[in-house]
């Protein structure tokens, strides 16, 4: 008996710590005149400059493959990509999982992204991936933790961010503020 309730509080306090950390750090900058500066690489090897989207509304999206909760992110981005196509908003992810012990490659996002669509999830937007020393991890993610969101202006600053999930409604309300 005494087993069967240390069991259950266990539980509950796995439940309780999870549901922490899934959305503890969540930060909401609406510091408009900070922007984001850096290359990233895409899936096929070339390179990309953030820059390259002045005059776009950018939300981008730090993930890590192997991330639940940033699996569960992607999804929700997967539903504004559709809802917002052929509107002024560009979809950037980038998975920042590449120091050891997590090593996250190219590939897998790939596998990520096949195994999505077989399930009518279609992750169509750009995918990219940081560096192998983990820059972007270190200057933009480094103790908040992934999914983490940046909603750029037009202009490139920062109109929004957030550590953890972000839902639906959340995101297309930061949006429409924007579009």
């Amino acid at each position: 008996m005494f087993k069967s309730k240390l069991l259950k509080l266990f539980t509950i306090f796995c439940f309780i710590i999870l549901i922490n950390i899934m959305f503890s750090g969540c930060i909401d900058n609406d510091d408009k005149n900070s922007g984001l500066s850096f290359n990233f690489a895409l899936l096929d090897g070339s390179d990309k400059n953030i820059n390259e989207y002045q005059g776009k509304i950018v939300l981008i999206d730090f993930f890590g493959v192997t991330c639940p909760p940033c699996q569960y992110q992607l999804a929700v981005l997967a539903q504004i990509y559709q809802d917002y196509k052929g509107t002024n908003l560009e979809i950037i992810s980038i998975d920042v999982w590449t120091l050891p012990p997590r090593s996250e490659t190219p590939e897998m996002i790939e596998e990520l992204i096949a195994q999505a669509r077989e399930q009518d999830v279609f992750l169509d937007w750009t995918f990219g991936i940081d560096d192998s020393k983990g820059t972007l991890f270190n200057k933009y993610i480094e103790g908040n933790g992934v999914p983490m969101l940046y909603l750029l202006d037009e202009n490139g600053n920062v109109y929004y961010s957030k550590t953890g999930l972000t839902d639906y409604s959340t995101l297309i309300n930061k949006i429409e503020e924007l579009i």
